[in-house]
């Protein structure tokens, strides 16, 4: 059983629904079998992982998946239009 804590990080609008994952354990670095560092795992508000990424880099592409899982989840107020 996975039974590690989330933190919540505030976003721009003051609500907050990212979450981070502090897993001290190693719980689920076990329950996915992960053998890198770091490992990244997006996970969308359904508990689908939409994305995931071992290793340093793509911070931006990892920014833009976070940006797209708010978007998806209405989590960014409401759509005006500009990307």
């Amino acid at each position: 059983m996975v039974t590690s804590t989330t933190r919540a990080a505030p976003s721009k609008s003051g609500t907050s629904a990212t979450r981070w994952l502090v897993d001290n354990d190693y719980a689920v670095w076990r329950a996915f079998d992960n053998h890198y560092w770091a490992a990244l795992y997006f996970v969308d508000a359904e508990g689908r992982i939409r994305r995931h990424h071992f290793g340093e880099g793509e911070y931006e592409e990892s920014e833009m998946v976070l940006q797209m899982l708010r978007r998806d989840t209405h989590l960014d107020g409401p759509h005006t239009g500009h990307a």
